[in-house]
């Protein structure tokens, strides 16, 4: 049987510093770009490096890696490699030449960009990929768009849902993310997933403290840690509750910290919002107004800190 050959996109685990980059030095954790298309999240200024490109099984009598070529555009703008990276690499106890093109980034990103990935290679070896359908001079270079990411750069967020759960979001897919609640009182790990109901590229990674049989309380300080890069975010519950309602004066009442904003919302029961007539407070006390209120429904009282983490009490109405 013919042995076919091999093309991989080279995802390396290095723990690097952070710092400015020395001549073949890669900065920071790797952004990977899978095959496809698609929307991801990262983080925002915080450096980062891209590191794509081929590898082939030494003694293979068609080294791909000596023509595979890797290009780099972002928002359809050609971006230059830092430095080409050769190298002979062992993966599963057989030895493989590397070719791996280096994009740093020192200073990380903002905002939302498209990152197109093109890879070029000769013609036979497209078309024995099945990318082509023939190959008039088989040795030919052609160069093809395998990627294209939408990557929105931002701050990831998390809610603590007091007392029984914590909810992160816009994490990077497949991530481990360890929650640690008062310094080690209490410690959870879980993995960064697609958010259910919610468009492609959106995350979620979810802690059910209350199986455990641990309660989050007013004044906790809660940290969710990225363990691949090490980014960090933390937030102080507050005290914010919902605790009565009167369904025909059309009001929920309850308590929060006055140093916090703080917002409440009503939905139905398949999460259609409820607009909110009037909020009124008096001292750590508020009630919310709304006309439209009945059992069954859905209220929530959020309150958020200043990077956006938040406490939410979260309340069905009887």
């Amino acid at each position: 049987m013919k042995r076919k050959m091999i093309f991989l996109l080279i995802i390396t685990t290095l723990t690097l510093t952070l710092v400015a980059a020395k001549p073949m030095q890669r900065i920071g954790e790797q952004l990977f770009i899978p095959l496809g298309s698609g929307t991801m999240y990262y983080y925002e200024n915080f450096p980062f490096h891209i590191a794509h490109g081929w590898r082939s099984e030494i003694g293979n009598p068609q080294n791909t890696t000596a023509r595979g070529g890797t290009r780099l555009e972002i928002d359809g703008v050609p971006i230059p490699q830092d430095f080409i990276d050769r190298s002979k690499i062992t993966d599963g106890g057989i030895e493989y030449l590397a070719k791996i093109f280096i994009f740093n980034f020192p200073t990380g990103m903002t905002g939302v960009h498209t990152f197109d990935m093109y890879y070029s290679n000769s013609c036979d070896f497209w078309l024995e990929r099945g990318d082509v359908v023939q190959c008039e001079k088989p040795n030919a270079i052609l160069e093809l768009k395998l990627k294209s990411w939408e990557v929105v750069f931002l701050e990831p967020i998390f809610v603590v849902y007091t007392p029984g759960s914590v909810e992160g979001y816009q994490w990077p897919l497949g991530h481990m993310i360890t929650m640690n609640v008062n310094n080690g009182e209490y410690i959870a790990q879980s993995v960064s997933e697609p958010r259910p109901d919610f468009p492609e590229g959106d995350t979620r990674v979810a802690f059910d403290n209350w199986k455990d049989d641990y309660l989050i309380d007013p004044g906790d300080y809660v940290v969710l840690t990225d363990e691949i890069t090490g980014k960090t975010k933390s937030h102080i519950v507050t005290s914010v509750e919902v605790t009565g309602y009167d369904i025909e004066a059309k009001t929920i009442s309850g308590i929060y910290d006055p140093a916090f904003d703080l917002q409440v919302f009503l939905a139905l029961a398949d999460g259609t919002p409820i607009e909110t007539k009037e909020v009124s407070y008096d001292g750590i006390n508020w009630t919310a107004t709304f006309d439209q209120l009945e059992s069954g429904m859905l209220c929530s009282a959020k309150q958020s800190d200043v990077d956006f983490d938040a406490t939410s009490w979260d309340f069905w109405v009887p």
